[in-house]
């Protein structure tokens, strides 16, 4: 299970470069890097397995004030949905 979150909160634009990075590393990159340690050995089981990602309502719907983790939570979306498939 993927619960991956670091909650940033204000107006996006207003987060350094490098926050925004964390945000990204932590909520997106983090689940992305799990994933592919786990693949092979799922793969591999007999019976397979599931990976269960933990994102957030917000990575459906942007809040007001929440854009840099509405971001990184959309990009977890969207990974999830491509790896589903």
């Amino acid at each position: 299970v993927n619960c991956a979150a670091m909650p940033l909160v204000g107006p996006a634009l207003s987060h350094s470069v490098e926050l925004l990075e964390r945000q990204v590393a932590v909520n997106l990159l983090g689940p992305i890097r799990l994933c592919r340690l786990l693949r092979d050995a799922l793969l591999r089981g007999p019976k397979g397995g599931t990976i269960v990602n933990v994102s957030s309502i917000v990575g459906t719907v942007a809040w007001p004030f929440q854009g840099a983790y509405a971001a990184s939570k959309f990009g977890m979306e969207g990974f999830s949905d491509a790896m589903r498939r």
